[in-house]
């Protein structure tokens, strides 16, 4: 909300909601008819308005509503001060001991009160800040009584150029546009902020292209773009969004671009983008896909994000990361590799995320990026896995989705796991295969502090226990079981041991503090890993049992009934508690 006409936000109150600034507007046309001699006179028109069979939006009715609520509590309280009441005068008001009154104006269900010093001026209050009890109005000396409110200092639009800009910039051009008719303040600030984010939500692409040029063409005197944001869920003219990106690029020091374009065939980005030296973002999702130029060149660029993309012979140069000697995160998102070899060799790579990775069964992945901090890998094995040591790496996140059967695929997952040796923290989902010995020659975790286990196979903990046999420094671990189509035929009963005896040593758990378990449901399997958990966690602080998403909700009888059963086992930690959550 904009200061207009003289009413200062004041420190105390810097926000209203959408509806309550339509409704003080409105209650600002009304005002001057409010006559304590007809206290009827607004509200009977107002009820006139919404009795009527006016065809009213919803939004439109609830402001007429929350007006005639307003307009009555303002009489009752215009009136209770004109009348001398000091104590009491009516529910909504109590006095102070100073002389002033405490205000709480509108009913629960608006959620918010209003600040009514350009209304109680008048009559002697001004608005003083909040209380424990409401709004506090205090009495206003002689001299200020009678300030003329259209002179009153305007402190938002006081503010330097630099802050507005950046204020502005958090907000959609077409909506930092319509600030210009607030004051002659204002007519201009818009047209330098330096953030234009431009969207096209109609059919009519010649009014939009119309709309960016007219937008650039006025930001082109200052030279002040840094970031662009285009996107258009319908076709637009190739060769105007060509050149409007081309001038943008050209004339300002242009740091972050994203496009997001739905085309109606492949678009050829300007070369002048793969060329600016200034980009430090990119971000591309351009459909069906485009092609990337021979030359490219980003000496500057920290972040690209690709999304959507063919990645195949015909449009990628892998030149793109070779050529971006300082890039430092890199995400690929829903992005199909048509290639045989996708290569990722970026020696500044902290940041690196593949999501929902499309023909990768039919790719080899090589990654080499000595520095990566963080890692997140969501799709399908890929044919093959070329990964240098991460050395650094703090987190990494593995989701394999659907089922595991060739060995060949189940031996290029074990090579993901091999190359997270020094990982810290790791989430992983566990599909089920028809090989329990999934995860083979793996190494020992020693840096490995947080670990969370998802889809865990109902009818299997092997691969639980693999991984739980290398990791002797875990401080925390997360267990959630998911049911799935049984592949093979499987002990449905389960047996007492199932292999979680094997992790009855010494050297195992020493430092877990926390452990949650998720399972589908209490059976052998699910009580042997909570026994060998409670007998050989010294170090355990809290034990936490959820109730799976999938199952019915639970009542409190039979949640407590695990949990009886659990505080009765054997415990290494005595000071551990315990908590049911559904």
């Amino acid at each position: 909300m904009f200061s207009i006409g003289g009413r200062v936000l004041t420190s105390h109150r810097s926000s209203l909601a959408p509806e309550l600034i339509e409704a003080l507007l409105c209650l600002g046309d009304w005002l001057p008819d409010l006559s304590l001699s007809d206290s009827g006179s607004c509200i009977t028109r107002l009820k006139a308005i919404v009795d009527q069979d006016i065809e009213l939006s919803t939004d439109e009715r609830n402001a007429l509503e929350i007006g005639i609520q307003m307009e009555q509590d303002l009489k009752r309280f215009v009136q209770g001060i004109s009348s001398g009441l000091r104590r009491n005068a009516f529910t909504d008001a109590v006095g102070s001991g100073d002389g002033g009154m405490h205000l709480q104006l509108l009913p629960a269900t608006h959620g918010d009160g209003v600040p009514l010093s350009f209304i109680l001026q008048e009559r002697g209050f001004f608005f003083a800040g909040t209380s424990e009890r409401g709004f506090y109005f205090a009495r206003t000396s002689e001299e200020h009584r009678h300030i003329d409110m259209g002179k009153a200092e305007d402190r938002i639009s006081n503010l330097p150029d630099s802050l507005l800009h950046h204020i502005l910039s958090f907000v959609e051009t077409k909506i930092v546009a319509r600030t210009s008719v607030l004051s002659h303040r204002w007519k201009y600030i818009w047209i330098c902020i330096p953030n234009l984010e431009i969207e096209c939500d109609v059919k009519n692409t010649d009014r939009f292209m119309n709309f960016v040029d007219g937008t650039l063409n006025r930001h082109s005197l200052s030279n002040c773009i840094q970031k662009l944001c285009l996107k258009s869920c319908f076709h637009l003219p190739e060769s105007h969004v060509i050149s409007c990106i081309s001038n943008v690029v050209k004339k300002n020091n242009l740091k972050e671009l994203s496009l997001f374009l739905f085309q109606k065939k492949p678009l050829c980005i300007p070369q002048s983008v793969f060329n600016c030296a200034s980009l430090v973002s990119l971000e591309l999702r351009i459909y069906p896909h485009i092609h990337f130029p021979d030359d490219i060149t980003f000496p500057r660029l920290k972040r690209l994000r690709l999304r959507d993309l063919k990645l195949n012979n015909d449009c990628w140069n892998d030149k793109l990361f070779i050529n971006s000697p300082i890039l430092e995160e890199l995400y690929l998102d829903s992005c199909a590799f048509l290639v045989p070899s996708f290569c990722i060799a970026i020696s500044t790579l902290k940041i690196l995320k593949i999501n929902d990775a499309n023909g990768m069964q039919h790719c080899a992945l090589n990654i080499h990026a000595p520095s990566l901090l963080s890692l997140f890998y969501n799709g399908p094995v890929a044919k093959e896995y070329v990964l240098s040591s991460f050395v650094s790496l703090m987190e990494a996140v593995v989701q394999v989705p659907g089922t595991l059967g060739e060995s060949s695929t189940n031996e290029a997952l074990s090579q993901i796991f091999r190359a997270l040796a020094h990982v810290k923290c790791l989430t992983v989902n566990v599909p089920p295969s028809e090989e329990d010995n999934l995860l083979t020659n793996l190494p020992t975790y020693h840096n490995l502090k947080h670990l969370k286990v998802t889809g865990v196979p109902h009818d299997s903990d092997v691969r639980v226990i693999a991984l739980l046999k290398v990791t002797p420094s875990l401080e925390s671990l997360v267990i959630e079981k998911k049911a799935y189509f049984r592949l093979t035929t499987v002990d449905n009963q389960g047996n007492e041991d199932d292999g979680w005896t094997s992790l009855d040593r010494g050297c195992l758990f020493q430092h877990l503090k926390t452990f949650c378990f998720i399972p589908l449901s209490w059976g052998p399997r699910e009580i042997s890993c909570v026994k060998v958990i409670l007998r050989n966690a010294k170090a355990l602080q809290s034990f936490t049992i959820y109730s799976h998403s999938s199952g019915w909700p639970l009542t409190e009888i039979e949640q407590q009934r695990p949990m009886v059963r659990i505080k009765s086992f054997q415990r290494a930690s005595e000071s551990c508690s315990f908590k049911f959550c559904s």
